[in-house]
Formats: C-alpha cells, sequence, structure tokens
C-alpha cells in the first residue's frame, strides 16, 4: 500500500461549521467533474458508502465566476478525510484548485490520486503548467490567488499518493486499495482516541506500521506456546522503544485481567532501589501495598499474589541483569497467554535472562518519508515542508538518521523560524558531529540555543524536577526571581520536556535528562552547584567542607 499523508495528530480533523443546515462528512472527493464525476468519482463515492464512509461528492456544475457554495465549504471544514484526484484537465478549473487551497488549510488528512497525470505535472510542468500559464494569461486572477494555486500543487505533490499507472490503468484495484487504506486509517484513528489508553505521542508518525511489524516478527511467532510471552524490544536510546511498548499496551491491555506499565526501570532502580521496583510492580497488578525489604522476599511476594493472574506487564528501559532476575520470576506463576514486554538498550541483558533471539524486537529508525512527516510536524506544525525549505528539511533528516527523539527536539528548535540563516546556521552545528551515535552532542545544540534562564530550569528539572508538581517547581523558580511559567512553557514549546496534564507533572526524557545532569555536573556558577546524587554529592560537599577550614 502507498504511504500517504496524515495530518499532523494522526487524528480526524474536525472543524467547527458556520452553519448548522449541512450535514458533516467525513471524507471529501475534490475532483474535476468532467474527467472523472460519472465514471471513477462515483465509483468511489458507492464503494466508500458501501463501506460506512459519509463521503461528499458535489453534483452541482459550478457556473463561470461563482464561488465555492457553502455546502462544499461546510463538506470540507468537517471532512476527516480529502481524496484529491488529479486528472488531465484537473488545472484548468479555479474550483478544483480553491477546493485544493481550503483542505491544505484544514490540517486534515489528504490522500492524491494521480489519474492519467504524473505527480510531476504538479510541479507546474506540463499540461498543469499549461493551464496555470492561461489562468495568468486571462487576467481574472489576482497575484496571490494564482501563487495560492501554485504553492497549494507543489505541497502534495511532494505526498506519496497512489498512481493509476502503477495499477496498470485497473481502476477496481486502485479503488480497493484507496479504501482500504482508509479503512486503516479510520482503524488508527480510533485507537489514538480511545480514552482509556495512556497518552502515546503527538504525531505518533510511522507508529503503526512498527506495531504490525512488531506483531508479525515476535508476537505472531510466539502465540502458540501456551506460556507466558516474555518478548523484548531493543534498539538506541530515542528510537522509540517506550512509545512503541505504550502503543503495544493500549491496544492489547483489555485482553487481559490485570496490567502494570513500569516506567524507567533504570532509573527507578538507581535512585531508589530494585525492591521498591517489585513495589510499584505488585501494587499495579494487584493494587496491594507490601513493603519489601529484600529482593528475595520481594520475589516469593509477587509470586504469591500474582499465581492467578492473567497479566500485560511492560518492563520499561530496563538496563540490568539484576532488574530482571528480581521481576521475572513472575513467569513461572502467571496464568497462560500472559504477556511480559521489556525494552531496553541492551539486548545482552535480555540475552542474558533467557530471552531467545527470536523472541527479540530490535527496532530502528524512522524511513525517510516518515522522518520528514514526524519533523516537519514539529517544526512547520504541518506534515510538509513549506516551499523553499525542501533543501534543509532533507539535510536535517539525514543528520538526525531517522531517530525520531532528534527529529522533535531539533524540529522544535527550528519551530516557525522563517530566517534561512538561521536554518543554515543550525545545520552547520548539527554537521560538525561526525558520530551518528553521539546524540547528546546533537541534542546540546538546543540547549545552547536557550536563554540564561531557560538554561537554569532546563537543569533544575534535568536535577530535581522530572515527576514532581509543576506548580510547585514554578514557584521555585519564581521565588528565584524568575518567570518560572514562561520559562517551562518555552522549553515544552521547544519539545525539551513534556507537560503532564492530567497529573501536573513534568516529564523528560532521559537522553534529555542525561545531558543537563551532565552538564549540571560539570557546572558551578553564581547560582552554586546542583547536588543530586547521593554519594558522589557528600563526597563533594566534604571537600568543600575542607577547603572552608
Amino acid at each position: 500500500m502507498a504511504d500517504i499523508q496524515t495530518s499532523a495528530t494522526a487524528l480526524p480533523t474536525v472543524l467547527p461549521s458556520t452553519s448548522t443546515k449541512y450535514p458533516s462528512y467525513d471524507v471529501f472527493i475534490n475532483h474535476r467533474g468532467p474527467d472523472v464525476k460519472d465514471t471513477f468519482a462515483s465509483h468511489l463515492y458507492h464503494r466508500l458508502l458501501s463501506h460506512g464512509f459519509q463521503p461528499f461528492l458535489d453534483r452541482e456544475v459550478l457556473e463561470k465566476g461563482e464561488l465555492l457554495s457553502p455546502q462544499i465549504e461546510s463538506a470540507i471544514r468537517t471532512a476527516s478525510y480529502n481524496i484529491a484526484i488529479f486528472s488531465p484537465t484537473y488545472a484548468d478549473s479555479r474550483w478544483c484548485l480553491d477546493e485544493l487551497v481550503s483542505i491544505l488549510k484544514t490540517g486534515a488528512t489528504i490522500i492524491p490520486l494521480f489519474y492519467n497525470v504524473k505527480p510531476s505535472e504538479l510541479r507546474w510542468t506540463g499540461r498543469y503548467a499549461e493551464s496555470l500559464k492561461k489562468h495568468e494569461q486571462k487576467g481574472r486572477y489576482d497575484h496571490q490567488t494564482l501563487e495560492n494555486w501554485k504553492k497549494a500543487l507543489f505541497e502534495v505533490s511532494s505526498i506519496i499518493g497512489f498512481e493509476l499507472e502503477t495499477y496498470n490503468g485497473d481502476e477496481g484495484k486502485l479503488l480497493d486499495s484507496v479504501v482500504q487504506c482508509l479503512l486503516k486509517m479510520r482503524r488508527q484513528a480510533a485507537s489514538y482516541v480511545a480514552k482509556t489508553g495512556m497518552y502515546v505521542a503527538r504525531y505518533p508518525t510511522g507508529l503503526q506500521e512498527k506495531v504490525e511489524d512488531f506483531e508479525t516478527t515476535v508476537i505472531l511467532q510466539k502465540q502458540q506456546s501456551g506460556k507466558t510471552q516474555v518478548l523484548g524490544i531493543v534498539g538506541l536510546g530515542g528510537v522509540g522503544k517506550t512509545t512503541l511498548a505504550k502503543e503495544l499496551f493500549n491496544k492489547k491491555s483489555c485482553d487481559f485481567n490485570t496490567s502494570c506499565f513500569l516506567f524507567d526501570c533504570r532509573e527507578t532502580a538507581r535512585q531508589s532501589s530494585i525492591c521498591s521496583l517489585q513495589c510499584k510492580l505488585l501494587m499495579g497488578l494487584t493494587q496491594r501495598n507490601e513493603q519489601i525489604d529484600s529482593i528475595d522476599e520481594g520475589i516469593e511476594i509477587l509470586r504469591r499474589y500474582l499465581s492467578s493472574s492473567r497479566a500485560l506487564v511492560v518492563l520499561d528501559d530496563v538496563d540490568h541483569v539484576h532488574q530482571l532476575d528480581a521481576l521475572l520470576p513472575i513467569k513461572d506463576v502467571l496464568q497462560s497467554h500472559s504477556l511480559i514486554l521489556i525494552t531496553s538498550r541492551y539486548k545482552d541483558v535480555l540475552t542474558s535472562s533467557g530471552i531467545a533471539e527470536s523472541s527479540i524486537y530490535k527496532l530502528t529508525g524512522l524511513h525517510e518519508q516518515y522522518s520528514q512527516q514526524l519533523f516537519c510536524s514539529y517544526a512547520f506544525l504541518q506534515p510538509h515542508p513549506p516551499l523553499g525549505f525542501e533543501y534543509f528539511v532533507d539535510e536535517f533528516c539525514r543528520a538526525c538518521g531517522g531517530l525520531p527523539l532528534s527529529l522533535k527536539v531539533f524540529g522544535g528548535l527550528l519551530c516557525q523560524k522563517k530566517d534561512k540563516s538561521y536554518w543554515e546556521g543550525q545545520l552547520d552545528k548539527l554537521r560538525q558531529i561526525k558520530l551518528p551515535t553521539e546524540i547528546q552532542e546533537r541534542l546540546k545544540i538546543s540547549y545552547d540555543a536557550l536563554d540564561g534562564e531557560e538554561k537554569q530550569i532546563f537543569l533544575d528539572i534535568a536535577c530535581y524536577f522530572i515527576g514532581e508538581d509543576r506548580d510547585m517547581a514554578i514557584r521555585v523558580w519564581d521565588g528565584s526571581g524568575w518567570n518560572g511559567l514562561v520559562g517551562l512553557l518555552n522549553l515544552e514549546s521547544k519539545c525539551l520536556v513534556e507537560l503532564d496534564i492530567e497529573n501536573n507533572t513534568i516529564n523528560m526524557h532521559d537522553h534529555l535528562r542525561d545531558l543537563g545532569r551532565n552538564i549540571a555536573a560539570d557546572q558551578e556558577d553564581s547560582f552554586g552547584r546542583r547536588l543530586w546524587r547521593t554519594t558522589d554529592d557528600i563526597d563533594y560537599l566534604w571537600q568543600q567542607s575542607r577547603v572552608s577550614a
């Protein structure tokens, strides 16, 4: 199936109508009547109806000089999905072009169908160039209108859609593919708006393909065993392991009697203890709050209370065999068909715990097209580059190597920046980092671009305020003479922190957290030195006391 451009949120975009007299539609069919209305467009319309969609296909013929009807405008505003059928005389029609401009303004999903037309013709070549030139020569339309049409055609030309030519002219097969694509999008949208699921991602670009690949690679191969499945997801930090695990958790938790997502095992074990991980797992699966004083005691308590559970468990960001030694024994007492999913940067941690390599999924970065969509969603608030920025988008995506975290952070750094010299400067900094594994050095470019107060707030969050109450942190910063709320929101807009609205807490990706702590460890200024590591900081205070004495 072809890769289709979706809206930034990957959810249906429904804008309020200015009138209540027209019904809402979920698919708008943008087409050139004389070319396809009574043939391909009509067949598509009835095929969509038979699959439960509410498509809009206008039946009236607009006269010369007439503006888009209120009904068409309302249909465009309410449609979640748009299908643009680019046929030979499409660009002859000002109404087709006006509709296309209006569609792009909504930000909703658009699926291009190239019907006896090549995508390159939308870049002002061939028949489309001739049509645009005729519009210009007639002198009926102002310069801005003509530029809007050209820009809209150019933007859609970069979206990979469906070409009749690739189906050897078989319209039936093309219709089947388009309908199946829409059905898949509708299923995806339903999964993201499920109120019971945890928040996954602002822009889940390419996520559904990763889910399907994971299920094909490991889950479907292991379903026949009847025992508790223990599966792993491994990959670089920032590649999206936790995001994939959250989506799988949302999708599958309804199939189990109980479930628990144990976040950030690495940091929890370091800051507290492995026993605290056992306590959290017990509480998550049974709602029991038991004191656990040793790892062996924790194993026995978990075995005792989980023996009758058919459970889904996610152990996120495991980095040591000792953590799995303390948690994995539950697999022997859980009911059959339970599932334990582990994310880690280190495959050897999983294999050393007896997990077969065939049960471990290696998550890689995003493909080129998805990388561009994700980067553009953060940089331009739309999933494709505006005219004139294609080169910069290609270069940044190439430098980020498909790593979602890097794409997100650099997109946030460049968000709404229109000055191309600024883009060139940031790109030069990124190019100077030669090794693709030096992720922290890449991310530090975004830190360096912060102002003084923003840097201090960023370091405070990395050291003290992850998972803490947002309002409390803001009061601390305000007490230091900073504008805490403005600084925090600026960091969020630059994708350096995330705000959990439901729990009113501050979150930060572990790569960014480690970057901040490394910077703080080497920094001592008028604010003093941040202390958060028990052993190292006691040694530091001891040395300072000796110097003072």
